[in-house]
């Protein structure tokens, strides 16, 4: 664990690239936030980000993101005040209660629900 002189945190790794804090492993636990109250609260971003607040998840596929639009934030994409996801490659898919793919959204903007066709996206020519 190195803490250098700008204040940044490394951990398993001594090259922190201007990242306040970098932790690196090879196996696949990489982190645990846990609480023995009744709730567990990770925040991402303070009351000072009006852009955006975004969490990244980084694979060989690209980055998937969410994020959280703010005031300055403008017309792209959801516009202000948005909540966005974003995957560079592929559909979104949700598996509620551990079943694969109840609903799927995808690429061209169809909605599936169990493999029926409930919604499309329309749009002008």
């Amino acid at each position: 664990m190195t803490l250098n002189t700008s204040g940044n945190l490394c951990v398993g790794t001594t090259a922190d690239d201007s990242y306040r804090m970098r932790v690196r492993t090879s196996g696949n636990l990489l982190a645990e936030f846990a609480s023995s109250g009744l709730a567990t609260y990770v925040q991402v971003g303070d009351g000072g980000n009006s852009t955006y607040s975004n969490l990244g998840f980084v694979n060989n596929y690209g980055t998937a993101q969410m994020w959280h639009a703010g005031s300055t934030y403008g017309s792209n994409w959801g516009g202000n005040n948005s909540f966005n996801f974003y995957t560079p490659t592929a559909s979104f898919h949700w598996h509620p209660a551990g079943n694969a793919n109840r609903m799927t959204l995808s690429t061209t903007g169809v909605l599936s629900c169990a493999n029926d066709i409930i919604a499309l996206l329309l749009t002008e020519d």
